[in-house]
């Protein structure tokens, strides 16, 4: 009997046109999903080519080692073709020099305005929205709609228990949605193959991962629907309970959360980040240029002492000693400056994965929010990808400034100085132009983090392990609510 109930949910819905229509639709948005995805990730690639070399030329074109600047990219990954998470939020380089310290600029959004109007669309919008809508549409009246139907007290003159009739409306309900997901997936992945989009095993693992986690959402609103409709007697209130259920789990709870987070634990802003160094550097600026007219007026004392002949041969004779001095004090500002500068946006660091692990446990109670999460971290795509990069950036900066320093005091030997007088800088002291380009092959690489599917599972089981739970929850309330339902 098991059998023949699943059979009866099947073909009832597959012989519908609600879903011909479904699949259409879900087809159509999918395979369009991953064809813009696709096309978004290719042009990327041929953009971080191309701005790769013209850095890479403009640092062979230097001359000069203390001149030296690098910017370092962030390299495109084949994830964003499912999940977009906030790839195209962050910024896109950062410049590595010594003054300031590294972070993420030019986001694809602060470039072209209206994509961050729109958004872009991915995969995982389509699941978490319009796949988890449909579920609800095809369970709203699994039960109270057989009822109005009268074929509900039909099926129970048959020996069919309880719990056999609520599982075979799942499984009916649940084959039929997979059709229109994973039909569309696999010629997804065929799309991939077709356009050679560079995927290795651990790759295609974090694909069929992504998958695993779409069918655990999903069953999620199956099971939900299937409660809301054996809660309920008429198909009408079933539709708006669900309905409202599913606006507060996937609208609302991220938002509501989110605010929460931000005024339980507040961040400063960036521009509040940026005022503390500038006034902090202001300051420093303005220590210095005190302790430099002091020292310019004892050396005026020193040589107004002096014989009006020996004044002249003792300003040249001890310029170079005070241009050093002057040097190496802004050298010491600047140095105090910097790691200010580190000190702030560590605490800054700090005060945001407070606010985010609140954010996060507040707003995994729904789970769009685990599902979200779960995928995104699969990908990479999470919000860690920013201070992931930045913290790949800062350790780059000290190697490359190492190197740097040290290659400066090989080339220590050159004859001549050239010396620039600038503001509030005071002297500064630059090498001498080498004789050829800079030997740039020992320069140490940056290299884009990668986290391996392997390394992603502490952060992903955490999400699944809530989608099973929640799943069965949803299933104990639907079992429960079904076992005292009256089916006359």
């Amino acid at each position: 009997m098991f059998k023949t109930v699943v059979e009866k949910e099947i073909w009832s819905v597959l012989f519908s046109p609600k879903f011909t229509g479904t699949f259409i639709v879900c087809s159509v948005l999918i395979l369009l999903s991953i064809w813009i995805g696709i096309e978004e990730y290719r042009t990327g690639v041929k953009r971080y080519n191309s701005v790769s070399e013209l850095n890479k030329q403009e640092m062979e074109e230097q001359t000069s080692w203390d001149r030296l600047k690098n910017r370092i990219y962030r390299k495109p990954d084949p994830g964003q073709i499912f999940v977009s998470g906030i790839h195209y939020d962050i910024g896109r380089y950062s410049d590595i020099s010594s003054q300031a310290v590294p972070k993420l600029c030019n986001s694809l959004y602060s470039e072209e305005t209206v994509f961050a109007f729109f958004r872009f669309i991915d995969l995982t919008f389509i699941i978490q929205v319009i796949i988890s809508l449909l579920a609800i549409l095809y369970t709203y009246d699994s039960v109270c709609g057989e009822k109005e139907r009268g074929t509900l007290k039909l099926i129970f003159s048959q020996p069919v228990s309880r719990p056999v009739f609520i599982m075979a409306k799942f499984i009916g309900v649940w084959l039929v949605l997979m059709i229109p997901l994973i039909i569309p997936f696999l010629l997804s992945a065929l799309l991939l193959l077709f356009y050679h989009i560079p995927l290795n095993f651990d790759q295609w693992l974090k694909i069929f991962s992504f998958l695993g986690s779409s069918v655990l959402y999903i069953s999620f609103f199956i099971f939900l629907g299937l409660m809301v409709s054996s809660l309920m007697t008429k198909s009408s209130m079933s539709f708006l309970v669900s309905f409202v259920f599913w606006i507060f789990f996937v609208l609302l709870v991220p938002r509501i959360g989110l605010m929460a987070a931000g005024q339980i634990s507040p961040v400063q802003s960036a521009a509040e980040i940026e005022a503390k160094i500038g006034l902090f550097a202001q300051s420093k600026w303005i220590e210095h240029n005190k302790n430099i007219e002091m020292k310019l007026k004892e050396r005026e004392k020193e040589t107004n002492c002096l014989p009006k002949n020996q004044r002249k041969q003792y300003r040249d004779d001890h310029l170079w000693k005070w241009m050093l001095q002057e040097d190496s004090l802004r050298t010491e500002i600047l140095e105090d400056i910097n790691q200010f500068s580190r000190k702030v946006y560590d605490e800054y660091q700090n005060q945001k994965k407070q606010q985010e692990f609140l954010a996060l446990l507040l707003t995994r109670i729904s789970p769009a929010v685990s599902y979200q999460l779960s995928v995104m971290n699969i990908f990479g795509m999470g919000i860690d990808l920013k201070n992931n990069f930045e913290t790949a950036a800062r350790n780059y900066y000290d190697l490359f400034s190492s190197y740097t320093l040290k290659k400066q005091k090989e080339d220590g030997n050159r004859n001549d100085i050239m010396i620039q007088i600038t503001g509030e800088k005071g002297f500064s002291i630059n090498s001498p132009k080498e004789k050829g380009k800079l030997n740039l092959k020992n320069l140490p690489k940056f290299s884009d983090p990668y986290k391996s599917f392997y390394n992603t599972l502490p952060q992903i089981f955490i999400d699944w392990v809530l989608l099973c739970l929640y799943s069965i929850i949803a299933f104990s309330g639907a079992f429960t609510s079904f076992i005292r339902f009256d089916v006359r």
